[in-house]
């Protein structure tokens, strides 16, 4: 009995709801339990300290699925609730009676923290410090640059924490033990990979292994955001690129006009037919034809109060007389 349910805490890991990921009593399948639940007592604790959002498990327990993949009972949530990403800390107890009557992997006496996940720009900061940017227009010290410099483009995750004394005798907001990688944003079309596995084709040539697809399909244009991996585990056994923790939504890549819109905004009218409000101009004014590529939000704010689809983040260019030269 006890290996059954074990082995039903291990499969909190593989499953994939349709309702916002909530888990349920029934969907904690026994997969193999006993199989799973031997292998789980053969394991010593392990410390864990990483990124992922709290959902709801059994016995009004909460689960913390973490960006890996893995998912653990937690004991301390702070007053973080159902769908907030954090940032959680502590020792892995592989057999807990947290919640009880499921016993399983569960981070006892942890810590937690908001969990910044973003991309953006390294930058100087006060006391020689080195600044991270985030696309969310935040600021923070962080510790660890991994080998890039000012001005470069990076994904970084970790814990938010303010006060702290990283820029002495500046308080500035800082994430400690971060982790750092190369950034990636761009568009490109979904396709089949090795393992079942999706990949992103990008316009740039590159390829890389996602996981999040969203509401997406095989051969649906989009645009993603998120960290590179190089070396990959995601399609195993087959090790190559990834895009992990990736965001995605769908990818606009056209010519059209600028034109007046509400609140001073600027808008795309794309040949299409399609009318966007944009953020980024470049140096060209209300009339210019031009190239524009960015992520489509649907019931963006960027013309508030009036709400409307925009293209965020987006890039700009003159758009080429000759559509066979379009990037």
């Amino acid at each position: 009995m006890c290996r059954s349910l074990i082995g039903a805490m291990l499969a909190l890991a593989l499953v994939t709801t349709a309702s916002a990921d909530v888990l349920t009593n029934a969907q904690m399948t026994v997969l193999e339990g006993d199989a799973l639940a031997d292998s789980v007592l053969s394991i010593r604790p392990k410390h864990f300290a990483g990124c992922g959002e709290l959902q709801r498990g059994p016995q009004t327990c909460v689960v913390f699925r973490a960006n890996s993949g893995e998912a653990f009972f937690v004991e301390n949530t702070d007053g973080f609730l159902e769908g907030d990403r954090v940032w959680v800390s502590g020792w892995v107890n592989p057999r807990s009676r947290i919640c009880f009557p499921f016993i399983g992997p569960a981070i006892e006496n942890n810590t937690i923290y908001p969990c910044l996940a973003s991309c953006g720009v390294l930058g100087h900061g006060p006391q020689s410090c080195t600044m991270f940017h985030a696309d969310s227009g935040e600021s923070f010290a962080i510790g660890n640059t991994g080998g890039f410099f000012v001005g470069a483009r990076v994904y970084v995750t970790g814990p938010i924490i303010e006060g702290v004394t990283m820029c002495w005798p500046a308080s500035v907001p800082a994430i400690r033990n971060n982790t750092i990688q190369a950034c990636f944003e761009g568009c490109g079309v979904l396709g089949l990979g090795p393992q079942s596995c999706t990949m992103f084709h990008a316009d740039s040539g590159e390829s890389f292994a996602i996981r999040n697809t969203g509401d997406f399909f095989i051969g649906d244009r989009v645009y993603v955001t998120g960290p590179v991996v190089e070396e990959s585990m995601m399609c195993w056994p087959v090790i190559g690129p990834a895009i992990e923790d990736n965001t995605i939504q769908a990818c606009f890549k056209g010519c059209g006009v600028l034109g007046h819109g509400p609140q001073s905004c600027t808008l795309f009218h794309a040949d299409s037919g399609e009318s966007f409000a944009i953020g980024n101009i470049g140096d060209f004014f209300v009339g210019d034809r031009v190239y524009v590529t960015g992520p489509v939000v649907e019931e963006s704010m960027m013309c508030w109060p009036v709400i409307r689809p925009a293209i965020e983040d987006n890039t700009i260019g003159a758009c080429p007389r000759t559509p066979s030269v379009l990037p």
